[in-house]
């Protein structure tokens, strides 16, 4: 597959694979200088590979090899499916992933939590990934994806607020309210600072 050929000061382009028609530049000042890089520009994942640079003019001909690697970053997007006061349906997308990653949901301790099977769908050489978790305490989630490319780790983050989850505080904190408050009546009585007195209502005389 031809990309580029430069050739007596002049670039052939008629040998060049469609698929770099347009994207690829030389940087003619400096090839006195023996810079003979080239630009492709717009890159797409597609273009990774091995590319070879042929010098078959030089005595003996010279062959130098680069390998290119391209990627993205893998974004995830994370939403709350299903709430409910006790538990919150979480769902991460993974869109378009040159090869298939490793996703995962963390709490904000950075533990692993368990999920479903995650939904994998392949199409013209990329994968979308979908994973869903079901969580039942207040706190940040995160969705986590790990590619093996540039971006080695990526998440996003969402927080949860669990009502039920505070139901049990706030059952004890009043507990403890009227606890403490008729400990100190009974003081209070047993002191004598205060008594009850029962009221009987009397007719009036006629």
């Amino acid at each position: 597959m031809e990309v580029f050929m430069y050739d007596g000061g002049l670039i052939h382009g008629t040998g060049q694979d469609k698929q770099f028609e347009g994207r690829v530049s030389h940087f003619g000042d400096e090839l006195k200088n023996g810079n003979a890089s080239i630009k492709i520009s717009k890159t797409k994942v597609s273009d990774s590979g091995s590319y070879s640079c042929i010098f078959p003019r030089l005595q003996p001909p010279q062959t130098f090899n680069i390998q290119l690697v391209v990627g993205r970053c893998l974004k995830p997007s994370v939403v709350a499916l299903n709430d409910t006061k006790d538990w919150s349906q979480l769902q991460c997308v993974v869109r378009e992933a040159p090869t298939k990653p490793k996703v995962e949901w963390r709490d904000s301790s950075g533990k692993t939590l368990p999920a479903e099977e995650p939904q994998a769908t392949e199409r013209g050489g990329s994968y979308d990934i979908i994973l869903q978790t079901t969580v039942t305490k207040t706190d940040q989630y995160s969705c986590v994806v790990q590619s093996g490319d540039i971006c080695d780790l990526d998440r996003s983050s969402i927080s949860v607020q669990i009502c039920g989850s505070s139901t049990v505080p706030v059952i004890i904190a009043v507990f403890c309210t009227l606890l403490a408050v008729g400990i100190v009546l009974g003081v209070l009585f047993a002191k004598g600072c205060i008594s009850f007195e029962k009221y009987v209502q009397r007719d009036s005389p006629l």
